[in-house]
């Protein structure tokens, strides 16, 4: 494979098209940037060792000072954990800026209030004034009865690498996922998609997303007041996480449960956070029922 070092044995940008791009290779981790209309990490070819990260940005091919940043984070990410990427760029133009900002690190940049990169959602952007974890309501029932989120380690005590095995990470993500709570935007629909996704035990149909969609239990913070938890870490892909743990009791802005479920979340949840649940009825539709949880955790005030 014929490819260049922006960053000596860590970052590489391939020489080749796209068609010979593989995991038969030295990197951990390909990113190809192209348009597209969302970002996903998913594993290569049905690799257990290689990733793709499918990146893109808001206004192709002019990436945002703020997407620079990002993907730096990203690129200081997986340096850290050790793993080898390999950049395939669509366009010349991308390859060179990207390449000339990632040959040195560059102060923090400011998060803007909407990020365009994926408008798969009904706001057709990401809202980063909150984010949000989403859990079963069977998972919410020990959620709010501890008055804790764990992250899938602390919750399962397994092996970390029989973790990583398991069908449910049909991402393929690495052992150091699971160290995290994981965070969206408040407004993104992936963490009601995933607890259908882990429901059903295949991938959903529009079906699964609409006439026969259950909703799970949204959890929402602050954003600007959780990044300033000392376990905080953003990975340049996922809106945030936190290591461990986060304590709803210290954290948590407010909680939107299906109104189907009260009378049991009711009954086991913790007394101190009662008064941050709010029951709103479901809504057959995925991106429906996103947009108006979203919007009631906007306007909660406590």
């Amino acid at each position: 494979m014929n490819y260049k070092w922006i960053i000596e044995n860590q970052v590489a940008i391939s020489l080749e098209s796209r068609e010979k791009l593989s995991s038969e290779s030295i990197f951990q981790t390909i990113v190809t940037i192209e348009k597209e209309d969302f970002r996903l990490i998913w594993k290569w070819n049905d690799s257990s060792e290689v990733r793709h990260y499918m990146y893109t940005v808001g206004n192709y091919p002019n990436p945002t000072e703020f997407e620079l940043y990002e993907f730096q984070q990203f690129i200081n990410y997986e340096i850290k954990h050790r793993r080898k990427i390999l950049l395939w760029f669509q366009s010349i133009d991308m390859q060179e800026i990207y390449f000339n900002y990632l040959k040195i690190n560059h102060p923090q940049v400011e998060l803007p209030l909407k990020l365009e990169h994926c408008k798969a959602c009904y706001e057709k952007g990401c809202l980063t004034d909150l984010f949000c974890h989403t859990s079963s309501i069977e998972d919410g029932i020990k959620i709010l009865s501890t008055g804790e989120l764990l992250s899938s380690r602390k919750v399962r005590k397994e092996d970390i690498n029989v973790l990583r095995m398991e069908s449910r990470n049909a991402a393929g993500d690495p052992v150091d996922y699971f160290d995290y709570v994981m965070l969206s935007y408040g407004n993104c629909f992936s963490g009601d998609r995933l607890v259908t996704e882990r429901r059903i035990n295949d991938n959903p149909t529009e079906l699964d997303l609409t006439t026969n969609f259950q909703p799970g239990i949204r959890y929402y913070f602050n954003r600007q007041a959780l990044q300033h938890h000392p376990n905080f870490c953003c990975d340049g892909y996922h809106a945030g996480k936190v290591k461990d743990r986060i304590n709803l009791l210290d954290h948590l802005l407010c909680c939107i449960v299906p109104k189907t479920h009260e009378q049991l979340i009711k009954q086991f949840a913790h007394p101190n956070l009662l008064s941050k649940i709010i029951f709103l009825e479901p809504i057959a539709d995925l991106h429906l029922w996103t947009h108006q949880a979203y919007e009631t955790a906007k306007n909660f005030n406590h």
